[in-house]
């Protein structure tokens, strides 16, 4: 009886280092890789940086509860926007709120979202929707105020703006 809970201990031992060394592996080839991104700084390494989302996210999804989760999953959705692959992006970025609504980027997650959905994808419909959920879902984060701005802004030419800010300037 005595053999069989050291064997399981043993084992359970096993178990629990070998899944911390594939914990430690990711975060290893994620740092390396965030080191070789950011040491290129005149130029983005396409390549690393599309290894580097598919770490962040392959982080997130085998360890969904680890404090690291949703701040990789933040970083993925800036990398690919980075990469000018805007749909992946907000798919990355939208997916943050729901999984991790106390995140303290969950707001600016979603704001992300309507900037991209607005001024790279020129897609205003899901622009507005992204910036009311900022407004309705976040009434008391900073960005609120800059939701409210881009919905009333959203549309116009740089001249009318101009001109709405030389009109409120005059008053």
């Amino acid at each position: 009886m005595c053999k069989r809970i050291t064997v399981a201990v043993c084992l359970l031992c096993c178990v629990l280092v070998a899944c911390q060394s594939g914990r430690d592996k990711l975060l290893s080839k994620i740092k390396q890789s965030e080191k070789i991104l950011i040491s290129d700084s005149l130029r983005l390494n396409d390549s690393i940086a599309r290894i580097l989302v598919v770490d962040y996210q392959e982080f997130a999804k085998q360890y969904p509860k680890d404090k690291l989760a949703p701040e990789y999953l933040f970083k993925a959705g800036e990398v690919s926007n980075g990469l000018t692959e805007y749909a992946g992006a907000i798919s990355i970025l939208s997916t943050i709120p729901e999984s991790y609504p106390a995140f303290d980027k969950a707001a600016e997650s979603v704001f992300l979202c309507a900037f991209i959905a607005e001024n790279s994808l020129q897609d205003t419909a899901s622009a507005k929707m992204y910036y009311e959920e900022v407004i309705n879902k976040y009434p008391n984060s900073k960005l609120k105020e800059q939701a409210e701005l881009s919905i009333a802004n959203m549309g116009k030419s740089l001249d009318e703006l101009v001109k709405e800010f030389e009109a409120k300037n005059a008053q």
